[in-house]
């Protein structure tokens, strides 16, 4: 599970930088309810906590490439390092962190 929803912030980021006007706070609310609708119960609270921060940064993200254009830029990712630099990624290593420490498994 913590490898799907590494990949689903993943996802958020790049909707966030590739498609900006379309990350409402509708859509980033809609977002969180889908993640926790897809985690069996109960979802343990570090990673809740680490999926709300994602949602919070993917906004701030998204409000910085409002204006922008994407297209210059040779891969998402590096959307995310001009605006939040390494520390946009600390969501994904918290996740992958906090996944060893529930359920070890190689993929991560």
């Amino acid at each position: 599970m913590t490898l799907a929803l590494v990949r689903s912030v993943d996802e958020l980021y790049e909707r966030a930088v590739v498609d900006a006007p379309s990350l409402d706070d509708e859509f980033l609310a809609r977002w969180l309810e889908d993640i926790a609708a897809a985690m069996e119960p109960p979802v343990d609270r570090e990673v809740a906590r680490c999926l709300r921060k994602a949602a919070r940064t993917a906004g701030r993200l998204s409000r910085k490439w409002a204006d922008r254009d994407p297209s210059s830029l040779p891969d998402w990712r590096n959307g995310v390092d001009e605006v939040l630099g390494s520390q946009g990624w600390k969501v994904q290593l918290d996740l992958v962190l906090r996944g060893l420490d529930l359920e070890p498994d190689r993929e991560l």
